[in-house]
């Protein structure tokens, strides 16, 4: 492999790196069944970009341009890309146009910054943009870095018994009358919810005389990767057609999990 293939090969994995950790935080998750098929579509794109740049820089003196046209195309394939979801009716203009614009951007910027490190200055008199292109990376990355670690998007596969207390701690916060006015407890997981202070679980349904119970739930946590950050959805519902749901964030302390606020979810 020379050093051409080897350079290109870099910067776009680098760039798909910083992709990948956006479409994690954005869509609270990456989904290698779903996911995927777009970071391919992108390193596509990405390929196009770096063999645009290096076509262009061999017929024009200037750099800016080179890059330029490169960025150019880069993005109209990201529109391209767009309009195929349309047609294939995986999604609406309206809604995928702006989140694909974004990552389109997001991949841009990676790609034009890793691309100008390792290329070096646009010419003998642009001492700045090597500096600068390597400031923007290393603020990108962090960037990316950061929310990745922040960001709930790990969810819980297998409920433990930290995963448990903390369910409870978020039932309790959010429905106190619940816990003591012996509402249904309805929740997937496993635990042990009777020594958690909460009755046990089991599904919410009228029962043969078609009296309603109320009720109340927990979803298995969702953590960043540092496991600092976690996200709960709770909901209850005392009367039919009566009642909310919230999404909580809770902050890892020494003292254990602190709640920093709730969002709500639904509404009935």
């Amino acid at each position: 492999m020379n050093l051409k293939v080897w350079r290109a090969s870099v910067v776009i994995m680098a760039a798909l790196t910083v992709l990948v950790l956006a479409i994690a935080v954005w869509f609270q998750g990456f989904s290698f069944r779903g996911d995927v098929i777009f970071v391919v579509a992108f390193a596509i794109c990405l390929l196009a970009a770096d063999r645009t740049y290096d076509w262009l820089s061999k017929r024009s003196p200037s750099r800016i341009a080179a890059y330029s046209l490169a960025a150019s195309v880069l993005l109209i394939c990201a529109f391209v890309l767009a309009e195929l979801m349309v047609r294939l009716n995986f999604d609406n203009r309206a809604s995928v146009y702006p989140w694909m614009t974004g990552f389109g951007m997001v991949a841009t910027v990676s790609w034009v910054a890793f691309d100008l490190i390792w290329r070096g200055r646009l010419d003998a008199s642009d001492k700045w943009v090597k500096p600068t292109a390597a400031g923007l990376a290393v603020v990108t990355v962090l960037a990316s870095l950061w929310a990745a670690f922040t960001v709930p998007i790990v969810r819980s596969e297998h409920v433990t018994s930290a995963d448990c207390a903390l369910m409870a701690q978020a039932l309790k916060e959010f429905s106190p009358e619940g816990v003591t006015g012996g509402m249904r407890l309805e929740a997937r997981a496993k635990c042990d919810w009777r020594s958690l202070g909460l009755p046990e679980a089991r599904r919410h349904q009228s029962d043969m005389t078609g009296e309603f119970h109320p009720w109340f739930s927990v979803e298995p946590p969702t953590y960043s990767l540092s496991r600092t950050r976690a996200a709960l959805s709770v909901g209850q519902e005392w009367v039919m057609l009566g009642g909310g749901g919230q999404t909580c964030f809770y902050s890892r302390t020494l003292k254990g999990w602190r709640q920093d606020r709730c969002e709500t979810s639904w509404i009935s």
